[in-house]
């Protein structure tokens, strides 16, 4: 879901771009409250202020489902989004943004269409020997309705001396989203347009293909 709110001049991309590149900041969140509450599941939306100097220079609730219980989880959440900077923009108007964050515990999860044998870290990059180098194939998985969720944007981030690039495509049937011709060398991350939680570690494409599998909190088994 993108970030929404009633100031233009910043771009929407470049802050839920700016978002994902800070996620890590949120699953730290999450994993310090999952030692109490091992089944912790819920989803907090943060309203925030981007000065012009990219500065967050506020942050608050929007709207909660967390439990009452994990209601640290939430200050740290905010306690986050309020350290975050993104670029300058001298003299745009203040980025009012409201962001929704599916907060979860992250298990290994085991490939639904059998792109790999075994349980993996959902966002980490495994090789896939029989596959081409300069591939890469994100599983994506429905986590409400565990299995693979057909339908869905993904997009890759390609990042490389000639600089950076985004490309973009849609799962098929098995949840593969398949990127092919990714130049030796170059720093990858996927993510996913509907889930502002889902995006992969980053990782070197080499000589053998890549594979990593995203949950998608939002999207239901058929779901476009």
């Amino acid at each position: 879901m993108p970030p929404t709110g009633p100031a233009a001049a910043r771009d929407a991309y470049e802050i839920r771009e700016g978002v994902r590149d800070r996620i890590g900041d949120i699953r730290t969140c999450v994993q310090q409250e999952s030692i109490e509450d091992p089944n912790l599941r819920g989803r907090v939306t943060v309203r925030f202020v981007i000065a012009d100097t990219g500065e967050v220079r506020s942050a608050e609730t929007f709207d909660s489902e967390l439990p009452e219980r994990s209601r640290d989880l939430e200050d740290c959440v905010l306690a986050a989004v309020r350290r975050w900077s993104f670029p300058a923009r001298p003299g745009v108007p203040p980025a009012d943004v409201v962001y929704p964050f599916v907060l979860s515990v992250a298990r290994p999860v085991a490939s639904t269409s059998g792109l790999i044998a075994g349980k993996r870290r959902v966002g980490q990059w495994f090789a896939l020997p029989r596959t081409q180098g300069g591939t890469a194939i994100i599983e994506v998985q429905s986590g409400r309705e565990h299995g693979p969720a057909a339908g869905v944007v993904v997009e890759l981030t390609i990042e490389d001396r000639r600089g950076l690039e985004r490309l973009r495509t849609v799962t098929n049937d098995d949840g593969w989203a398949i990127f092919a011709g990714l130049p030796r060398g170059a720093t990858i991350r996927g993510s996913l347009a509907s889930d502002a939680m889902a995006v992969s570690e980053s990782a070197a494409v080499g000589a053998d293909g890549l594979g990593t599998i995203l949950v998608d909190e939002n999207t239901r088994l058929g779901s476009p």
